[in-house]
C-alpha cells in the first residue's frame, strides 16, 4: 500500500511540474517489438509492449522474450536484449562439458595447458555483443610465424620471411578491390589472425525506378566512380539530377522525376467536356462545351500545367439569371434556396451559433454571377484540460468548457500554488478566428 501510494504521490509531483514524458517507438538493437506499430506512439508512462530477442540474444531474465515498460526515464529495460555466451569448448584449454550459458558482461577465468594462453596472455574471457572476447583458443606463447598468407587480389606491406609472435602485417587490394574484414593481421603462437578478402568495389544489377527508366545500353558490371543516367517515365518531368553513381560496389542516390499529370479537369457548372480520360499528359488541354442555352465566358479550354489545370470558363446564363447561392461553411441562408434567381435579387445570410459573420450578409444577384458571400469565423473553446495542462484557471468564471466568439477576450490567473511563467499581460488574450494563446504558470 506504502509504494502505490509513493508511486502516486511520485507521478502527481512529476505530473504538476510538467516533468512526465512520453515514450517514442523504441529501436531495439537484436531484437523487435511484437504486434505493436509506430501508430501506437509515443506511448504513456505505465504502457507494456512485449518484444522478442533474436538468435543467441536474450532478455535481462534470460528468456526469448519480455516486456519493456514506458516510465519517467525511459524504456525499462534499458538494454532490452543481451548477448548470451555458451561455454564449451576452449582449444588448448581446460573446459566443462556442460555447456554453461553466460550473460552480456559476464567474465569467466579458463585455464589453457602448458605453453598456451589466451590471445595477449589473457586469462580470463568476457561475453560481449559479439561473443566471446578474446575468442576461446589458447595458443602457444612466443612461437614464431612464417610467410603470411596470401589473398586474391591482394598484397601484403614490407613482406619478410619470419616474424615473431604479436608482429604483425597489413594488407592492401588491388585496383577495383576493397578490403573485407580487418586490414592486418597479427602472428599469435604460432598461427596468423583471420586474413582478410579483397572484394570487388563494382557496382551489378542496375536498380529499377517506377518513375524513370535506363539511358543506353546495360553492361554486366560498373567501376566505383562510374555514372549512368536515366530519363523520366511519360507523366513524370525531371527535378533534379537524373543520373546514380556507384561508389565501392553500392549504387548511390536516385534520379529525381516529379509527377506532372492532371486527373479530372474542373467541374463548370452547366458545362460538358469530350473525350474524357483517367489521366492528362503535361500540356494537354481539354475543351468544355456550354449545354443548352448557357453562354461560355472565359478561355474554352485549360490546360495541365506541371499537374495543375489552369483556371476553367463559366457556363453562364444570356439573360443574367444566377443558380443557387454559393454555400459557406458553418453557415447558411435566411431563406431555402431556388434553382434559379433573376439579376437583382438578393439572399441573406447568418451563422451557426458562436460564429461570427465576417463580410456582406446579403448577396446579389449580377449578370448571372453571385457578389462575394460572407464567411463564419470560428469561436474559440477552452476545455478543463487545456487549463489543466497550462496550470491556469479563469478570472471570472467555474466554466468547465466554454465557447468564445472572435475578437472576444477572455481572462486568465494561475491555479492556487503557482505562478506566472508568461508576461503579465497574456493573461488577458482575444479569440482570434479560432485559436487562442494560452498564458502559463508553473
Amino acid at each position: 500500500m506504502f509504494l502505490l501510494i509513493s508511486v502516486a504521490l511520485t507521478l502527481w509531483f512529476s505530473c504538476a511540474h510538467g516533468q512526465v514524458k512520453s515514450c517514442d517507438f523504441p529501436v531495439i538493437k537484436h531484437g523487435r517489438l511484437y504486434y505493436a506499430f509506430k501508430g501506437y506512439f509515443p506511448a504513456s508512462v505505465g504502457q507494456q509492449f512485449s518484444y522478442r530477442c533474436k538468435r543467441y540474444f536474450v532478455t535481462p531474465s534470460q528468456s526469448s522474450w519480455d516486456y519493456m515498460t514506458c516510465t519517467l526515464k525511459g524504456w525499462s529495460p534499458e538494454v532490452p536484449c543481451l548477448r548470451q555466451c555458451t561455454f564449451n569448448y576452449l582449444e588448448n584449454g581446460y573446459y566443462t562439458n556442460s555447456q554453461e550459458k553466460y550473460l552480456q558482461g559476464k567474465t569467466v577465468r579458463v585455464r589453457c595447458h602448458d605453453g598456451y594462453s589466451l590471445h595477449n596472455n589473457q586469462n580470463t574471457m568476457t561475453c560481449t555483443e559479439k561473443g566471446w572476447y578474446p575468442p576461446p583458443i589458447c595458443v602457444r606463447v612466443g612461437l614464431p610465424c612464417g610467410l603470411p598468407p596470401s589473398i586474391q587480389n591482394g598484397v601484403v606491406r614490407h613482406k619478410k620471411d619470419s616474424y615473431q609472435y604479436g608482429e604483425k602485417v597489413t594488407y592492401t587490394c588491388n585496383e577495383g578491390f576493397r578490403i573485407y574484414g580487418f586490414a592486418s593481421i597479427r602472428c599469435l603462437g604460432g598461427k596468423w589472425s583471420r586474413t582478410p578478402k579483397c572484394i570487388s568495389t563494382d557496382c551489378f544489377n542496375l536498380p529499377s525506378f517506377d518513375d524513370a527508366v535506363f539511358i543506353g545500353q546495360k553492361k554486366k558490371s560498373y567501376r566505383s566512380g562510374e555514372q549512368v543516367a536515366f530519363k523520366c517515365r511519360p507523366y513524370y518531368q525531371l527535378n533534379g539530377s537524373n543520373t546514380i553513381q556507384c561508389v565501392k560496389s553500392k549504387w548511390i542516390g536516385r534520379p529525381v522525376c516529379k509527377d506532372v499529370s492532371c486527373v479530372n479537369p474542373p467541374r463548370v457548372e452547366n458545362a460538358v467536356t469530350r473525350n474524357d480520360r483517367p489521366r492528362y499528359l503535361n500540356g494537354e488541354r481539354v475543351r468544355y462545351e456550354c449545354i443548352g442555352t448557357y453562354d461560355i465566358l472565359g478561355d474554352v479550354d485549360v490546360t495541365c500545367l506541371n499537374g495543375t489545370w489552369t483556371k476553367p470558363p463559366q457556363c453562364k446564363d444570356p439573360q443574367g439569371r444566377c443558380g443557387p447561392p454559393p454555400p459557406v461553411d458553418n453557415g447558411d441562408t435566411t431563406s431555402f434556396p431556388l434553382p434559379q434567381y433573376p439579376p437583382g435579387s438578393a439572399v441573406e445570410y447568418r451563422c451557426q451559433a458562436y460564429y461570427v459573420l465576417q463580410g456582406e450578409r446579403h448577396i446579389v444577384c449580377r449578370n448571372g454571377e453571385w457578389s462575394e458571400p460572407p464567411k463564419c469565423l470560428d469561436p474559440c473553446v477552452i476545455s478543463e484540460e487545456m487549463m489543466k495542462q497550462h496550470n491556469i484557471q479563469l478570472k471570472w468564471r467555474d466554466d468547465k468548457k466554454i465557447y468564445t466568439r472572435t475578437d472576444d477576450t477572455i481572462e486568465f490567473m494561475c491555479k492556487r500554488g503557482y505562478s506566472p511563467r508568461t508576461p503579465n499581460h497574456t493573461f488577458r488574450t482575444t479569440c482570434q478566428k479560432g485559436k487562442l494563446v494560452y498564458p502559463h504558470c508553473e
